[in-house]
């Protein structure tokens, strides 16, 4: 059977215009977040005319870094900046790294560590059990799963201070709608201006409520800051013994698995010196790329560039291409959209034209 759309809005129409001129690359987008409105009826019939265009679905499922949250009826695009993919990637290397060293230690290790895995940005869809209807839907920029477990353990997230994204908020989110069930939530926060990062890692903390409520998740969180850029000459790494990024492996385990097979001792620490350190060398990278300093190969410099020929794409007309925007909602379109959009006002000299004819 199929799934019917809604009479098109203003709202979807947008967001469709916006993630074609994505699809292309034409677009307007400086910022690294964008925040649109969006009903939750409205983001059902998004997906349902997203799934019907063949050259959009796949884009969007494989490319789109997005969140949703039907409580504040936003919808938010983000576009990765390289120092945040390169840092969590390296960090994402780092902590697998350290998994793999425990496992090696000793058997009891190596079997429960086997059952960790990385999920990298992978949706993740929070339906908390409600008389209301209530979606979330975030994509976490790194996270960890023990196999056979609905929700992922370890979550890790990156954010610009001042920025749009809620650190505090998301890890709320991830912990208190997973029941405790996301062990733990590592955010980074870049603070712009005085090129410094905080450290926070939340964690769930189970306490008995009043007698009505009874057992109770809430969250305890540890933040230290960490200087960068360059940490050797204008900020000073933190010094206390054992500060940065420190994991245990029960953090990567539901609570009831965790207690029997994790070892206690076992832990993981990125110390704020590596995390400093590998901050200043990306800054630095993308400074020399904006100052066109990186090295290229000069060996094909000159070389002709051959294309392959291709057989020209159809133009495929689609219902958001025809709708009729209001002069509020132009405004929106001005700042994001490649191409102009129909208000449904004549222009100057239009109807000049039309008498002449």
């Amino acid at each position: 059977m199929k799934t019917k759309t809604l009479p098109l809005t203003a709202n979807v129409a947008r967001i469709l215009l916006l993630l074609r001129s994505l699809q292309r690359g034409r677009h307007n987008l400086d910022d690294p977040w964008i925040v649109l409105p969006l009903q939750l009826h409205e983001y059902n019939d998004l997906f349902v005319r997203i799934e019907k265009n063949e050259n959009l679905w796949g884009w969007v499922y494989d490319k789109l870094i997005f969140s949703y949250d039907s409580r504040t009826s936003t919808f938010v695009l983000r576009r990765p900046i390289t120092v945040h993919q390169a840092f969590k990637s390296r960090i994402g290397s780092w902590i697998k790294d350290r998994l793999d060293a425990i496992a090696d230690s000793n058997a009891q290790s190596k079997l429960f560590v086997q059952d960790i895995v990385a999920c990298g940005s992978a949706d993740l869809l929070i339906e908390p059990p409600s008389n209301v209807r209530v979606v979330i839907h975030h994509n976490p920029d790194s996270q960890f799963m023990y196999i056979g477990t609905c929700w992922p353990t370890v979550i890790i997230e990156l954010a610009n201070s001042p920025g749009l994204k809620s650190l505090s908020r998301l890890a709320e989110d991830y912990i208190l709608q997973s029941q405790g069930n996301i062990r733990a939530v590592v955010g980074f926060e870049f603070h712009m201006e005085t090129k410094k990062v905080s450290l926070t890692v939340w964690r769930p903390d189970f306490f008995m409520g009043p007698e009505k409520e009874g057992p109770t998740v809430g969250m305890k969180s540890e933040t230290q800051m960490l200087y960068w850029y360059p940490p050797r000459r204008t900020g000073t790494i933190n010094p206390a013994e054992g500060s940065g990024l420190h994991l245990t492996l029960r953090d990567f385990a539901p609570d009831d698995l965790s207690v029997t097979a994790a070892p206690d001792a076992s832990s993981i620490l990125i110390h704020s010196a590596a995390l400093c350190d590998f901050l200043s060398i990306m800054e630095e990278s993308e400074r020399k790329r904006a100052a066109g300093e990186l090295i290229t190969s000069s060996r094909y410099m000159n070389c002709v560039k051959k294309r392959r020929e291709r057989t020209p794409e159809r133009v495929e007309v689609y219902e958001e291409d025809g709708f009729v925007f209001g002069e509020e909602e132009l405004r929106v379109h001005a700042r994001f959209l490649d191409t102009p959009v129909d208000t449904g006002k004549v222009d100057e000299g239009s109807e000049m034209v039309k008498k002449e004819d």
